[in-house]
């Protein structure tokens, strides 16, 4: 370090411990060091240096990063010009990663702040001294990696004398002096847990019926003095005691299983029949179908949002896009789309564009290179024949290499083509999958092509209503009347929650099962209640149907089920070509 004169040389000392043990003593190791950096400052009295009366001390925290309150705080005012100094007692003190010191090293430069160790003699102001100290940084780290292979080593011994190590204890057993002991009423519940598992066809009825008991996850008090779990057992925690091995009297270590020195409280033939249960009701593992989902990564909404693939009961493949926000109760909610029905009508209108030889020169000329109107045509037709031999793979890695993207709205679904693709496509000489050699360029021309199409399925959300027909007539007065029942029935629910369900159908003169189903009413759309309400439902619609139809809980679906989008004049799914070419 240069020699200042008597210039005031402000001196900051740094001190940190790794642990919390000793924090009570009247003399830590913190106090240690603050003692010899103090001593080393008033020796250089003579130089102007003065200790600067804040205190930078981190007590119990790690050396192998730069996450430290007082060491934050310390660059902070070395930031601000406050500091020209820092001491510490060794540079282990300061950090253990060669990494971390590099950073801090190259920010103090350019503050003009120097590092002094007391113990070690380095001056960081020159290269030779800044040599010695990246080599005593290096033997830091090495032992600070040495620290921790000892750790996994002692771990590691600990589980193979069959010692319960890390982590909190499992339900069913405390620990008491390191080692595991029995808690008879959580060792019960333990038992309970594995029996029923046999009773029951999986683990979703036995999770049900604990929850319904009342069941609680085990309570743990930290060392912090927080307490953690005590809530209603989940499927994570029943999962993970139908698999460890501590409960029949073994502790797992990865892949390898020690025998413990702790009492098993589940027997060992109970134990296999639960496991073989398990494999048999393990789902196997399907390898990902590239060509399940089309149109994956490529479709948006109007409000920009990515949607997902969704694969429901049955077989039934959506794209989804992400569910409301519970933090923020504005956010646009989940919509929903059917796969099959998207797929076939961007194949089918894609195809379409190849056949139409009128459009295809159009949307080609608008580019570079032009083909004769007879290389156009027959290229149009040969490539919509290859497009219809395609299998599911080889079709999605040519959607891939067409579309830029596409983006459904709630009255149609816009298809944003490459124009360069479509043209390599249409030279491409049929051998192998077809895909772009190059990548998307940005401002690349794109033509848009429209389908009128409502394939949105918005969920808890208010859809588009149902509009007047222009035609009057009388309310029908047995649909007008289920409707008031429905909702006298709902409110009468409200009103006598703990009423059982049997005596409230007996009011109505109804049997259980027609009363729910009249209940089932009240989930229909307003726009439909408000139709009926006005005698403007479709001609046939009778009470049966509004009773004992499957009626679906979607309001888009509920308008189609019924017939009443005849009402609106909703026309048929037809592709529109907009001719629009935009960058």
């Amino acid at each position: 370090m240069e020699d200042r004169g008597q210039n005031s040389v402000r001196c900051a000392i740094y001190t940190r411990k790794s642990t919390l043990v000793g924090a009570s003593q009247e003399w830590t190791s913190l106090e240690a060091q603050r003692e010899v950096c103090s001593a080393y400052i008033r020796c250089h009295a003579h130089l102007g240096w003065s200790e600067v009366s804040t205190l930078y001390a981190d007590e119990g925290w790690s050396g192998g990063d730069l996450n430290r309150p007082a060491l934050t705080r310390l660059l902070a005012d070395m930031a601000a010009g406050e500091i020209d100094v820092v001491l510490f007692y060794k540079i282990d003190r300061l950090t253990r990663s060669l990494a971390d010191f590099v950073r801090l090293m190259d920010g103090v430069q350019r503050l003009g702040v120097a590092f002094v160790s007391v113990t070690q003699s380095f001056d960081t102001s020159t290269s030779m001294g800044r040599m010695v100290l990246n080599i005593l940084l290096t033997f830091a780290q090495f032992e600070r990696e040495m620290l921790s292979d000892r750790v996994r080593d002692k771990l590691l011994s600990m589980r193979q004398r069959g010692l319960h190590v890390q982590g909190p204890p499992p339900l069913g057993y405390d620990r008491v002096q390191g080692r595991l002991v029995v808690n008879e009423a959580e060792a019960k519940l333990v038992r309970t847990i594995f029996e029923r598992y046999q009773e029951f066809p999986n683990a979703h009825g036995v999770l049900r019926q604990l929850q319904a008991e009342g069941v609680r996850c085990k309570q743990i008090l930290t060392r912090k003095g927080k307490v953690r779990g005590g809530g209603l057992i989940e499927r994570g925690t029943m999962y993970s005691v139908l698999k460890n091995p501590v409960y029949i009297g073994f502790i797992r270590s990865g892949t390898e299983w020690f025998p413990g020195v702790h009492p098993p409280i589940v027997e060992r033939s109970l134990w296999d029949s639960v496991q073989q249960l398990r494999a048999v009701r393990t789902k196997a593992k399907v390898p990902w179908d590239r060509g399940k989902f089309l149109l994956r990564d490529l479709l948006l909404g109007d409000d920009g949002r990515r949607y997902y693939c969704s694969e429901r009961g049955g077989g039934v493949r959506y794209y989804q896009s992400a569910p409301k926000s519970r933090r923020d109760p504005c956010s646009p909610g989940l919509v929903r789309v059917n796969a099959d029905e998207t797929e076939r009508l961007v194949v089918v209108a894609l195809r379409g564009l190849l056949d139409d030889r009128t459009r295809l020169k159009r949307l080609l000329l608008s580019g570079q290179p032009r083909p004769s109107d007879k290389h156009l045509e027959d290229a149009g037709s040969v490539a919509s024949q290859r497009v219809d031999m395609m299998n599911r793979t080889a079709l999605r890695e040519w959607l891939v290499a067409v579309l830029d993207h596409l983006v459904v709205t709630v009255t149609d679904l816009r298809l944003y083509i490459s124009i360069a693709a479509l043209e390599q496509f249409l030279s491409w000489d049929g051998f192998g999958h077809f895909q772009v050699p190059v990548e998307r360029q940005k401002g690349e021309r794109l033509y848009l092509l429209s389908l009128d199409a409502q394939l949105t399925c918005a969920h808890r959300d208010f859809s588009l209503p149902v509009q007047r027909s222009g035609r009057t007539g009388a309310p029908n007065r047995k649909l007008v009347n289920l409707l008031r029942r429905a909702l006298s029935a709902q409110r009468l629910i409200l009103e006598e929650r703990e009423t059982s369900p049997e005596v409230l159908a007996k009011r109505f003169r109804l049997s259980v099962s027609a009363f729910h189903r009249l209940l089932r009413v009240n989930y229909l759309a307003p726009d439909i209640r408000a139709a009926i309400l006005d005698g403007q439902q479709p001609s046939g619609l009778s009470v049966r149907d509004l009773m004992y139809k499957p009626m679906p809980l979607d309001w888009t679906q509920q308008r189609r089920f019924f017939k009443f989008t005849e009402i609106d004049g909703a026309r048929e799914s037809s592709p529109v070509d907009v001719g629009a070419v935009i960058t």
